[in-house]
């Protein structure tokens, strides 16, 4: 979904927030017609989210109390920090931008979670979840 991030059908900057625990972009990704939808994860009461809001309307628009909302994963624990931001000088051991980050200056996004590694009833474990994408409409590192 992020790779494919694009404009919004409103003229919305393919990135809208890019928070610590909350991300907001727009995506065709899985999409049959050119339909752009706005995508949102955010972390609530450790469970990690994911919102999204289809256009609709005349013209088209997009009306936050019409997105579907679901859980993706529930075992989240004392996240401050899990989506990270990178400018076009990312080499895969670079700092992520400092909060506040400008938007426009973001070409990878990477997630990392801390997930409870349960074996059992009695496990306190944990493990590290960490993927990232590269946007590819502002890549400019070639």
């Amino acid at each position: 979904e992020m790779r494919n991030a694009s404009t919004g059908i409103d003229g919305s900057y393919l990135l809208g927030e890019a928070g610590d625990l909350q991300i907001i972009f727009y995506s065709r990704y899985g999409v049959q017609n050119s339909q752009v939808n706005r995508i949102r994860y955010y972390i609530s009461d450790n469970i990690l989210y994911k919102g999204t809001t289809s256009p609709s309307g005349s013209p088209l628009a997009y009306n936050l109390s019409s997105e579907t909302t679901q859980p993706i994963l529930s075992v989240i624990e004392g996240m401050t920090v899990a989506f990270y931001y990178y400018d076009s000088s990312y080499d895969g051991g670079s700092n992520s931008l400092a909060q506040p980050v400008n938007v426009n200056q973001v070409r990878f996004v990477k997630i990392s979670l801390s997930v409870p590694g349960k074996i059992n009833a009695q496990s306190t474990g944990t493990f590290t979840a960490t993927a990232g994408a590269t946007i590819r409409s502002v890549k400019d590192n070639l």
